[in-house]
């Protein structure tokens, strides 16, 4: 569309440089056409003019011969009478001389008709031949040589100018007709154009008809703005999330508007320093509604790029508190999940707790009094505070809590996180916990971080039918500027680092990319949901992490979480 719709313009100006051009180069030809007419006439008329006075002096030095032959008056009076004659053609030469454009004409000259004049007057006036006629006969003879030449050379001139004014003629004819036909088809280029452009506005009119229709069925909340800010489209969705409808938005800078803020965190100057600069911006967010109260979002913004240009912004923004509950949601049934795994881990050493408890009771029951009733007591005990113990493990990692970001220290959650995995792992898998001394202090909350590891570690083991080595390690990450991992980019910073490790088969190529897709699962049918590693990176960017993935078909897997160290 950029391109069509200079057509119009070019068009007329096309039509006008070439208007103008022709007009310019007809008046051009019609002036050197006008001034080579000129040339020519002004030539013929000195050329006919010297020859008359040629013939004129050549009839009165005949009629002065036969004088001085035959001393007749009357070829006396023809004589001077032809001279008269002559004088009148020398005026005419003199006065074609000043105006003629022929340099050939200037060759003669009026003073060399004067001499031939004043030769045929001597022969007149001294009838006794003497060196005065012999004079006169000698100009006459050279005066008469030198006209034939310029006469020559006059036709010469004429013949040489002739092609160069049929040149000109033609020129001028062509712009005349071809112009007219190269008018014709330019106007009708123009009105092609026209047209075209008409039908390209109602194309796009219809195509902008369609994406707002199709914009404005989509529940999330859209808005498009132009390159400066203001907002060009509004949807449904908008309205419904900020509560301010579109007539009052449109051309307005929606971020004013709605109070636009990125939080008062560490990472907000780097989300901010990205906001308008990056193509692709993803990120939370706060906002107003009309009715002031505060929003939480995740926002996806876009810019439309032409090259170096941009055309407008695709703002998408999605309510977080919606999204965390239905996460929340999915969490709590992953964690039911992982919790009857846990459970089958568990029930053997429950089994051994209630065992001895029992025993115990039983014997209590007999009243013997060789029994030893302290020690019973004691062994019921201390088997029903293990079995306290087991079971609130599980009901701290089923039940979730409130979802509290908190300061946290991560080898006590490991360390927690271990205890439930050695019941839970098979004796053919090697559990091995390396927690890096001095470990700064995460923000976040304790279940869903238990949660991530366990989710990561059950996956380890289920990668490992046979057995192998499940390694849990964490160390302190740190770079100086965007770093981009598997899924997630990060501003610069300081970070937590937590690494499981396997020994299993490892993960192939073409499922690399899918892993954290929800319901995507490599396992046997029934043997899962799929939603473990899914629920895990949502916890993860909800804490403002990001993820790793390393994997050798046939060596194993290592899957690393980043979060924001305090």
């Amino acid at each position: 569309m950029s391109a069509e719709r200079f057509l119009f313009p070019a068009s007329v100006a096309l039509t006008l440089i070439y208007t103008l051009g022709s007009l310019w180069i007809g008046v051009r030809r019609i002036d050197d056409t006008d001034r080579l007419e000129r040339r020519i006439e002004s030539a013929r008329m000195y050329r006919n003019t010297l020859g008359d006075f040629q013939r004129v002096i050549s009839s009165a030095t005949t009629r002065a011969w036969r004088f001085h032959v035959t001393g007749n008056e009357v070829d006396r009076a023809l004589a001077q009478q032809r001279l008269s004659d002559a004088s009148d053609d020398v005026m005419r030469l003199a006065d074609l001389e000043q105006h003629s454009l022929s340099e050939s004409a200037l060759r003669f000259g009026s003073d060399t008709a004067q001499a031939s004049l004043q030769a045929v007057r001597r022969i007149i006036q001294h009838p006794v031949q003497g060196d005065d006629q012999l004079e006169a006969t000698e100009t006459l003879k050279r005066n008469r040589d030198h006209a034939n030449a310029v006469i020559d050379l006059i036709d010469q001139d004429i013949e040489s100018v002739k092609p160069l004014l049929s040149r000109h003629r033609t020129l001028i004819r062509s712009l005349l007709v071809y112009g007219q036909l190269v008018m014709i088809g330019l106007l009708a280029l123009i009105f092609l154009t026209q047209q075209a452009e008409k039908r390209l506005r109602s194309e796009s009119g219809k195509e902008q008809l369609r994406y707002t229709t199709l914009l404005s069925e989509i529940p999330e909340p859209i808005h498009i703005e132009d390159p400066s800010g203001a907002v060009v489209y509004w949807n449904a969705g908008a309205e419904k999330l900020f509560g301010i409808p579109a007539e009052q938005m449109i051309g307005r800078n929606a971020d004013s508007v709605i109070d636009l803020g990125f939080g008062d965190d560490e990472q907000a100057s780097g989300r901010l320093q990205h906001y308008d600069r990056a193509k692709h911006w993803n990120g939370e967010v706060w906002a107003k509604n009309a009715a002031g109260k505060s929003i939480h979002l995740e926002r996806r913004r876009t810019r439309v790029m032409d090259g170096r240009q941009c055309h407008g912004v695709v703002v998408l923004d999605l309510d977080l508190a919606e999204r965390k509950r239905l996460q929340a949601v999915d969490r709590r049934r992953q964690r039911l999940e992982s919790l009857g795994t846990l459970a089958s881990g568990i029930a053997h050493d429950l089994n051994n707790v209630l065992t001895p408890i029992l025993m115990s009771s039983k014997m209590l029951a007999r009243h013997d009094p060789k029994i030893n009733q302290d020690a019973l007591i004691d062994t019921i005990t201390q088997g029903a505070s293990r079995a306290a113990g087991l079971i609130d493990q599980l009901l701290t990692f089923a039940r979730g809590g409130e979802g509290q970001h908190v300061d946290l220290d991560l080898a006590g959650v490991l360390h927690d996180t271990e205890t439930i995995l050695q019941r839970t792992l098979k004796p053919s898998i090697n559990l091995r916990l390396e927690v890096a001394d001095a470990m700064p202090m995460i923000h976040g909350d304790e279940t869903e971080i238990s949660q991530v590891v366990m989710n990561l570690a059950i996956n380890a083991r289920d990668a490992m039918p046979d057995g192998g080595t499940l390694a849990i390690r964490t160390s302190v990450q740190e770079f100086s500027k965007e770093r981009l991992f598997s899924f997630t980019p990060l501003p610069p910073g300081r970070y937590v680092r937590i690494e499981v490790s396997d020994t299993g088969h490892g993960i192939a190529p073409e499922n690399r990319e899918r892993i954290f897709e929800p319901f995507f699962s490599t396992k046997e049918r029934g043997q899962g949901t799929g939603l473990g590693l899914s629920t895990s990176l949502g916890i993860i960017k909800s804490h403002r992490g990001a993820v790793e993935v390393k994997s050798v078909p046939g060596e194993g897997t290592t899957i690393a979480v980043l979060l924001p160290a305090r």
